[in-house]
């Protein structure tokens, strides 16, 4: 056996080809590779992006059920919960209500108007 398999001998032509299907072999898998990347990549960023919603949701049923209201101070930035009714009456130009992206930001403080 080792005789006949020591008299095989390869055409060039043979070998070329061989190597061609190999690294064509090598290029499908790296393709089929970062295809799955991308796709856990966006199966991730599709998670994470309905839990910001869910996140926003619940702190908007939290502060409902609470009596509450969210804030931006203009001048620094910062968050405030407030009494609800206060953007009611408010008619300053320093506080405003806070955008739904907002939401997920912390706040500084809880503050009782009423």
């Amino acid at each position: 056996m080792n005789k006949v398999l020591s008299s095989l001998n390869y055409t060039p032509e043979f070998q070329s080809f061989a190597m061609s299907q190999s690294n064509q072999a090598a290029s499908t898998s790296q393709s089929l590779s970062q295809s799955a990347s991308e796709m856990s990549d966006s199966i991730m960023s599709s998670w994470e992006n309905r839990n910001r919603s869910q996140d926003i949701m619940s702190q908007k049923q939290s502060d409902a059920t609470l009596g509450y209201e969210r804030i931006v101070d203009t001048e620094t930035g910062n968050i405030y919960k407030i009494d609800n009714g206060f953007t009611d009456w408010y008619d300053g130009s320093r506080y405003k209500s806070i955008t739904d992206d907002q939401y997920t930001d912390s706040v500084e403080a809880v503050i009782h108007w009423k």
